[in-house]
């Protein structure tokens, strides 16, 4: 045991015992130092010195403190610069300038899925236009990062659904927590911004409500669905709910939770902002004259996993009709790849026929607005097609225990939003059982035999769109986001 393992920065608890996984060995000594995710290499030392995210190589910006709280008589409440090796626990940390003037206020985001990161990218996008000096770090993936976000945990490893299938990563999960709760309370950014996924936002909202820090809540639980005393921890751990839903809004004001309703961030991209690797949305008098079949098994490597073959499986009976049709999978960021790439392998030795199907990394837009009809799991996609006006069937498997616990809880009469929203059955839902290749077939055959009754489907969810507000959700969440910071 070192002296080094006892100055560990906000990412380790005192006294971490060798070795740690984020650890380097360093060349004075024979342990895994473990030194900050963020640490930069000093030139009297062989491995990365425990510093903190925020500090700034270079003699102009130096790491001090502000004690935000009051502290009793006789307590140390220094202020001033501050070693380079760790932060206090307490006080909130800035960057500098030699005249001693703030640079920048910290933000800590989290999405915890690809839609999240997707939303999370144009949100900061928006942040950075009304004040580029904001500094944003959190969990994401691929967009966040490209948009200047330091990612603490990819967004993949962390987008499981189901009760079961989340005790399987409870591991995950736990050390996740812990790291974002010790940043909370040794770095205290100056807003927690949280994008969905409740089960594991609203414990880092509750941890930020006590340490003082501004909470904003986009995209919001679906707590009109199920589980609905979920709301009350909502009014007392977060600040504002920004929500995508028009029904959202009226749900929280009748439960006295601040909230704006921003309309639906998918909407921003049908205006020519580009996406799924720089292609913007296609028009949908463009759609192929011959027949598509969009098979979308979702953003999660454990949803594809579990829908990918059931999906295959229907496309063999659709191929049985139309031998002509063409199968195309989006394959999303979050995805593993050789999961996709096995799952065909198998799916082309039962259904040759099944090796021609195509694979378009990041194309779920793509897919959808070409595909004269399409499978799809149910979530933001099913949204996407409404938006695309491509009829779809909804489909959701997960472990039995999960779907029967769901069974009790959930207290709407529909799991897909185009459904939700319209308060209608416009699409087929198909969930557990029913979702068998027969059956799914046997809903999505109708929409490639009749053109008609493709097309009234289709004019259903174009509807949908009406309800959603204009574009501009992330413009019109970042305002809101701005007015947090300015009052925290």
């Amino acid at each position: 045991y070192t002296p080094a393992l006892q100055n560990s920065c906000a990412l380790h608890p005192p006294r971490l015992e060798p070795p740690c996984t984020l650890g380097v060995k360093g060349k004075n000594h024979g342990l895994l130092e473990p030194p900050c995710m963020f640490g930069v290499e000093r030139k009297n030392h062989g491995s990365l010195e425990p510093t903190c995210a925020f500090l700034v190589e270079g003699e102009k910006q130096l790491l001090t403190t502000k004690n935000t709280n009051h502290t009793k008589k006789g307590k140390n409440s220094k202020k001033g610069p501050h070693s380079h090796s760790k932060l206090e626990s307490g006080p909130q940390a800035y960057l500098l300038n030699p005249k001693g003037e703030i640079l920048q206020k910290k933000v800590l985001i989290v999405a915890g899925e690809a839609s999240g990161d997707t939303h999370g990218a144009h949100l900061v996008s928006a942040l950075r236009e009304l004040d580029p000096s904001l500094y944003f770090f959190g969990v994401g993936g691929q967009g966040m990062k490209a948009k200047g976000v330091r990612i603490l945990e990819d967004a993949s490893a962390l987008g499981v659904v189901g009760f079961t299938e989340v005790f399987a990563s409870l591991g995950l999960f736990a050390r996740t927590t812990f790291l974002l709760k010790d940043l909370l309370a040794r770095v205290r950014p100056n807003l927690l911004i949280l994008i969905d996924f409740p089960d594991f936002n609203l414990r880092l909202a509750k941890y930020a409500h006590k340490q003082g820090i501004k909470v904003l809540y986009y995209i919001s639980p679906q707590v009109w669905a199920w589980r609905r005393g979920r709301v009350k921890k909502i009014r007392k751990w977060v600040d504002h709910m920004a929500v995508i839903l028009p029904f959202e809004k009226d749900f929280y004001a009748d439960h006295s939770v601040p909230v704006t309703f921003v309309g639906h961030p998918t909407l921003d991209c049908e205006q020519g902002c580009e996406q799924d690797g720089g292609q913007s949305r296609a028009s949908v008098e463009n759609r192929p004259k011959e027949l598509l079949v969009g098979l979308i098994p979702g953003s999660r490597t454990s949803e594809v996993a579990r829908h990918l073959p059931i999906m295959l499986e229907a496309a063999s009976l659709v191929l049985d009709r139309f031998e002509d049709a063409r199968l195309a999978i989006p394959l999303a960021p979050t995805v593993d790849k050789a999961l996709v790439s096995s799952i065909l392998g198998h799916a082309a030795e039962i259904d040759p026929r099944l090796a021609r199907v195509q694979v378009w990394p990041g194309s779920i837009n793509k897919v959808l607005e070409l595909s004269t009809a399409a499978i799809a799991v149910s979530g933001t996609v099913t949204l996407e097609a409404a938006l695309a006006g491509t009829p779809i069937v909804i489909i959701y498997r997960m472990s039995g225990l999960s779907y029967q616990v769901g069974r009790i809880l959930i207290k709407v009469p529909f799991v897909g939003l185009p459904n939700l929203i319209a308060g209608r059955e416009i699409v087929p839902e198909l969930l557990q059982d029913a979702a068998s290749p027969q059956n799914i077939a046997g809903h999505l055959l109708p929409f490639l035999e009749n053109p008609a009754k493709r097309q009234a489907v289709s004019d259903d969810l174009k509807t949908v769109r009406s309800l959603l507000g204009g574009p501009g959700a992330s413009q019109r969440t970042a305002k809101v986001a701005i007015k947090l910071l300015e009052d925290s």
